[in-house]
């Protein structure tokens, strides 16, 4: 199961057309936004920068909170509830039918509407592609709007793809998995991706991911490319298969030493020779792990353009 923005994508997403948007807007989101690590949130606060505005005395605001997988919401001077989030959630419209995008509400009335670009990460096609060819069934879980998954799903043959999806809502599709027999292996990267990656049978992130969620994972890639989910998956199998051959081995020579031993035939010296051999022998095949053996997988070119941009 992957999350997709900060993910699959780059996670530096660009506000579309900052320009088409109101500079008091804009501002006003900005202020909000700086409260946040969220990519959405960056990418405004880079943008209203680049605009030329500071949000940081025009606006102030109060009782700042962020709800993880929603947004964030404020009080202004005036005590007018602001949000910044999810459509639906913060101008309490109708999610199915809300835009793609993040919504600028104050008591519920749209102020301004932002729409997001952002790059696929390198390698995420190919990892996709692997995964599929591997019967793992790959699914993308997101919180964006169906428009927004569907785009970055398009781009990245992805087959499998939920949209609109809540923190618990991601922890409820792995429950079910789980309940159906599958092991469920999350790769996320922020606040919301979280309790998902603790209620998987194992997690990924990426070393950009937020503290929370690197934390809340088994394993932390550092480079750029998601390839290392292809790389983890085949040293996890190839130490399994190592593992069992190892157990076929101790048991091999037990099977041997043990009457040898009942008859007389092992010596102090050969008993001690035929002991230390053996390790040897299961510390040789469990090295055969960095020695190009079990566990080096590749993920094949992806079919698609993995240079292009997605939509957010």
């Amino acid at each position: 199961l992957f999350d997709k923005t900060g993910t699959l994508t780059a996670g530096t997403p660009r506000l579309a057309e900052p320009a088409a948007h109101d500079p008091a807007a804009l501002t006003l989101a900005a202020a909000l936004a700086r409260q946040s690590r969220h990519p959405y949130s960056k990418a405004l606060v880079q943008a209203a920068e680049a605009a030329g505005l500071d949000p940081s005395d025009a606006f102030p605001l109060s009782e700042i909170a962020e709800a993880p997988g929603f947004g964030l919401s404020a009080r202004d001077r005036d005590g007018r509830e602001i949000r910044l989030g999810r459509p639906g959630w913060a101008d309490g419209a109708d999610t199915d039918a809300s835009p793609s995008g993040v919504v600028l509400a104050r008591d519920g009335a749209v102020l301004a509407r932002f729409r997001f670009q952002d790059a696929p990460r390198p390698g995420a096609a190919g990892t996709l592609a692997w995964a599929e060819a591997e019967g793992l069934a790959p699914e993308i879980l997101s919180g964006d709007a169906r428009e927004s998954v569907a785009a970055t799903a398009r781009a990245l043959g992805a087959a499998r793809w939920r949209a609109g999806l809540t923190p618990a809502d991601k922890i409820a599709h792995i429950r079910a998995l789980q309940a159906g027999g599958h092991r469920v292996l999350m790769v996320g990267d922020g606040l919301n991706d979280a309790p998902a990656m603790q209620a998987a049978d194992a997690s990924i992130a990426p070393g950009t991911a937020a503290d929370i969620g690197r934390r809340a994972a088994d394993f932390v890639f550092l480079h750029g490319g998601l390839d290392a989910v292809v790389a983890a998956v085949g040293v996890a199998r190839g130490a399994k298969r190592l593992v069992f051959q190892n157990f076929a081995l101790a048991a091999l020579y037990n099977l041997v030493a043990i009457p040898l031993a009942v008859a007389g035939y092992a010596s102090p010296l050969v008993a001690a020779l035929a002991m230390s051999g053996s390790s040897i022998v299961v510390i040789a095949n469990a090295l055969r792990l960095n020695w190009g053996g079990p566990g080096r997988a590749e993920a094949p070119r992806p079919a698609v353009r993995e240079s292009g941009e997605a939509a957010a």
